[in-house]
């Protein structure tokens, strides 16, 4: 039976249609070996046009006539593979264009169009599609009475979308071909510092704040969600991609009551506080995350909870404010981004509870493949546990923590302890990141904490929440890598004293990384760079192009 796929430019199908697409080069382009080709009909619905007639000035600009009588794609394409067939019975124009979106010229003459110019001569009758081309159609009448007939064994590689959707098919493909080899090894895509929301300027040091316009913060959180759909869609179609880490600072947390956005928020919802609004930024930034198939690990970054970042702190002392209202206190963080976005069952800080529910941003998750354990460990370096009331509103800020001696003590009786053969630690920043320059009484020691893990040894601690351990006959796994972000640097290097290798990945938009991990190695890859670099378990590395 005859399947007809009906394609449409939601962001849903897209993300569903992209299985199995790649670069849209076949390996043997049908009908090269002089076979006949059998065409499928496939139904397209084109839902994204404008009423106009195109017409190219020159091969990268093109307008819209005044002319009702055509309806006209704008920023949309079909993706047409080769030896494809499209009949209209009223005119009709295609407008070809190679897969690095120029328009061509000899493609639309290989249709068998006339042109003048870049400008296909509308007829109806049958067009053949010689070559591979993502296409933009006139049609005078309506664009469903195009009819599309396609080579059977590549009927479900047409898809609708516009240019950054149609991008994705080589980067799937890429990504998919870089895990080929990594079918045994656990594979994850890390993307961290997204910093969405109010940019601040205080460029004279008067205490007055120049905020992003709303319009550009709304311009901002469109770019972002598009790089986000970029991820889950790369997720949900590598195969052996296993989950997905977002690794903090998904905000700028600069909010105040002065910022457009929060009182857009208001607007909104009357008498919502700075902190809450903030909660709902995360919620709007993430939201392609729900779409995710793949397991998705969320950290909290020092600028999620608005704090520190909210406070100004001018030439003049006296300047420095702190509003506790708005802060995000961690039974919001629970609430409104965990809960939301975290989509697998995960182990957390029951100590650490509020109304019977662990409230920890750190927990931890155990990856069961061929048949290995490999525990995901995710922590939290913004531990600060402020105080807050019933609402979840902050009513009291402490000294930041970083890594709290309660988080510390968690590590040693729950999250370092059981039956698993690896361990692979996330958290926003190093371990002993910005150590010099912030108050650290109530940090702990990650450094020496996973030092003696790693190395069979003990540890001791005292403070408020005190304990000693010996890993002496420790039985689970060494953990194999540290990765985190916060620097908004590249880099990787490996401590030898701890044997741990350490990733640090860029900022949002400019960067997701892909890691392979396997017995021997750590494979680290880029998704827009072509260099492979292999870690080995002994602190050497390899580079090579893909």
């Amino acid at each position: 039976m005859k399947r007809i796929l009906a394609i449409t430019l939601s962001l849903i199908f897209v993300i569903v249609s992209f299985a199995g697409c790649g670069d849209k080069t076949p390996t043997a382009t049908p009908g090269q070996d002089n076979t006949e080709v059998k065409l499928v009909p496939v139904e397209v619905t084109i839902d994204k046009f404008e009423k106009g007639k195109l017409n190219y000035s020159s091969v990268n600009e093109f307008t819209l006539e005044a002319d009702d009588a055509y309806q006209s794609m704008t920023k949309e394409y079909v993706y047409i593979p080769a030896n494809s067939v499209v009949s209209c019975d009223s005119e009709f124009a295609a407008y070809c264009f190679s897969t690095s979106f120029g328009l061509n010229q000899i493609i639309m003459q290989g249709t068998g169009q006339d042109l003048e110019g870049y400008n296909p001569i509308m007829k109806s009758g049958t067009l053949t599609f010689k070559s591979e081309c993502y296409v933009r159609f006139s049609v005078k009448g309506n664009l469903s009475d195009l009819k599309f007939e396609i080579p059977e064994d590549v009927k479900d590689l047409v898809v609708c979308g516009n240019q950054a959707t149609m991008e994705l098919q080589p980067k799937i493909k890429s990504v998919n071909d870089f895990l080929t080899v990594g079918k045994e090894a656990v594979n994850y895509l890390f993307i961290t510092d997204i910093h969405y929301g109010s940019g601040v300027d205080d460029l004279d040091g008067d205490g007055i704040r120049s905020y992003n316009t709303l319009d550009e913060t709304k311009e901002q959180l469109e770019e972002l969600k598009e790089y986000l759909t970029t991820v889950v869609t790369v997720a949900n179609n590598s195969p052996d991609v296993d989950f997905v880490v977002i690794g903090g600072d998904i905000v700028n947390g600069y909010e105040t009551p002065d910022s457009p956005a929060y009182q857009e928020s208001l607007q909104r919802e009357p008498g919502i506080t700075v902190g809450k609004h903030l909660v709902y930024q995360i919620q709007q930034i993430l939201e392609p995350l729900k779409e995710c198939e793949k397991p998705v690990f969320v950290l909290s970054g020092n600028h999620d909870d608005n704090t520190g970042h909210s406070i100004y702190r001018g030439n003049n002392p006296n300047q420095v404010q702190s509003v506790t209202e708005w802060h995000v206190s961690d039974l919001d963080w629970s609430r409104g981004v965990m809960d939301e976005f975290i989509n697998v069952d995960i182990v957390r800080d029951d100590s650490y509870s509020h109304g019977g529910k662990s409230i920890s941003k750190y927990y931890y998750y155990d990856l069961e493949k061929n048949g290995k354990t490999t525990r995901i460990l995710c922590l939290d370096y913004n531990d600060d546990r402020y105080t807050f009331d019933s609402k979840g509103e902050v009513t009291a800020r402490p000294n930041w923590g970083l890594y709290n001696e309660g988080q510390i003590k968690w590590l040693a009786e729950v999250g370092l302890k059981g039956d698993f053969d690896e361990c692979l630690v996330f958290s926003h920043a190093d371990m002993a990141a910005d150590q010099n320059s912030i108050d650290t009484t109530t940090a702990g020691d990650l450094e020496a904490f996973l030092e003696a893990y790693q190395l069979n040894g003990r540890f001791k601690q005292g403070g408020n929440y005190p304990f000693s351990v010996d890993y002496a006959n420790r039985t689970s796994g060494d953990i194999i890598l540290y990765h985190h972000g916060h620097e908004h640097k590249h880099y990787h290097s490996f401590d030898f004293k701890k044997q741990i290798w350490r990733l640090s990945t860029a900022m949002a938009v400019t960067s997701i990384d892909i890691i392979s991990v396997n017995s021997k190695s750590i494979f680290k890859k880029e998704l827009n760079n072509i260099m492979v670099t292999e870690l080995l378990r002994n602190g050497s590395e390899v580079s090579s192009v893909q």
